[in-house]
C-alpha cells in the first residue's frame, strides 16, 4: 500500500484541476496509472515510489487514490464537450499507458454512466446518442 501525505493529495488536486481544465478546452487529457502514482508522490517514475515496476494489481490503488483526490478537490468536476456535460473525477483521467489506452476490465465494475471520455477509452462506445447506458444513474449527468 502506498502511503499518502497532505502534499501528495495537494499535488493530486492540482493535477485533477489541470486535466479538467484541459478537457474543457477540448483536449484529450489524461495520465497513465503509473504516471499518476509517481506524480502525486513527487517523483518521475513509479519504481521510485514502490521500489519495483508497476503491476496490474496496482491499478486498484491508483483508482482508490484518485477517489481521495476527487474528494479533496471538492468532488467531481463538470466536463463539457459540445452540448454534453459529464461529472468527471480524477479516475476519469487515468488511462493505460499503452494502446488501446483503456482501463482493466475490473476498473469498469464501478462505472455508473457511459461517458464519452470513459467509454471511448473502454473501446466499445457507440457514441453518446446511441449509448444504451446514457440515462443510467441520471444524477451523474448534468446535461443529457
Amino acid at each position: 500500500m502506498l502511503k499518502l501525505d497532505d502534499q501528495d493529495i495537494k499535488r493530486g488536486v492540482h493535477l485533477f484541476t489541470h486535466l479538467a481544465l484541459a478537457a474543457n478546452r477540448g483536449d484529450a487529457a489524461g495520465i497513465s496509472y503509473a504516471g499518476f502514482l509517481a506524480y502525486i508522490h513527487g517523483v518521475d517514475e513509479f519504481h521510485e515510489v514502490a521500489g519495483r515496476n508497476y503491476l496490474p494489481s496496482d491499478s486498484n490503488t491508483a483508482i482508490r487514490i484518485a477517489w481521495e483526490v476527487t474528494s479533496a478537490a471538492g468532488g467531481r468536476k463538470e466536463i463539457t464537450r459540445a452540448t454534453h456535460t459529464i461529472l468527471a473525477g480524477m479516475d476519469t483521467f487515468i488511462w493505460s499507458a499503452r494502446p488501446p489506452y483503456d482501463r482493466p476490465a475490473r476498473a469498469w465494475l464501478n462505472v455508473q454512466v457511459c461517458s464519452g471520455i470513459q467509454a471511448r477509452n473502454f473501446g466499445n462506445c457507440r457514441g453518446w446518442r446511441n449509448c444504451p447506458s446514457r440515462f443510467r444513474n441520471a444524477p451523474t449527468v448534468a446535461k443529457p
